[in-house]
């Protein structure tokens, strides 16, 4: 069985934890707990992350970790053990849980769009966007040339505008709306958070921050 992030269509047991250790790096992009540089790989034996193989995963560089240790335990949300131990490197329980919500977000997406809940009635041979994640919320599939929104997640950002929306864009050829700059596939977070406290938040931390009010997960 198999999931779609952003572009990639990943096994169920490595899209969770893809997803999850994103998770926390986008949300925490001042935290140097992950470093978006590494690279990791997955082992089906033991459902650890050690560096050097899989691209696109951040892997923890604290001190709480030896580099000629065991490989580094990967954040499974399923993995109540593993979570409290990279909760206690965050060290903010409330961070901790705005971390475990996204992750367990991005799993109920991998189970909604393999049971066929996000699928839409669209014209036989017309173009869509596939269901996927984005790094912050769950998509459907999409008719080509319209616009998709979904509520923001409170965990997106700890000032999130209750009742908001969050929106994203097919274009006409059947493929997610990308930033001309990135390249990335983009979805459209700025309406999650009050301009004045977004602007604030964007002056203490304004490179990586932007990511988590206008998304370019990648």
């Amino acid at each position: 069985m198999e999931c779609r992030y952003r572009e990639r269509v990943l096994p169920v047991r490595i899209f969770k934890l893809i997803t999850c250790s994103m998770c926390y790096y986008w949300m925490f992009p001042q935290a140097n707990v992950f470093n978006a540089r590494s690279t990791v790989r997955s082992s089906e034996k033991t459902g650890n992350l050690s560096t050097n193989s899989y691209s696109g995963v951040p892997a923890p560089t604290t001190s709480a970790y030896s580099p000629s240790a065991d490989p580094i335990p990967a954040p499974d949300i399923e993995n109540n053990t593993v979570m409290e131990l990279l909760c206690d490197v965050l060290g903010d329980p409330a961070k901790c849980q705005r971390w475990r919500r996204c992750c367990s977000a991005a799993l109920v997406c991998c189970h909604r769009q393999q049971a066929d809940d996000y699928r839409v009635e669209i014209k036989p041979d017309e173009p869509f966007c596939p269901r996927t994640w984005d790094g912050y919320s769950c998509w459907k599939d999409t008719p080509a040339h319209s616009r998709v929104s979904n509520q923001c997640p409170d965990y997106v950002h700890q000032h999130v505008t209750p009742g908001s929306s969050a929106f994203k864009d097919c274009t006409e050829n059947g493929t997610w709306w990308r930033d001309p700059i990135s390249a990335q596939q983009w979805t459209n977070y700025s309406t999650c958070v009050h301009i004045e406290v977004s602007h604030a938040y964007l002056l203490r931390f304004p490179v990586k921050s932007l990511l988590l009010i206008s998304c370019y997960v990648h």
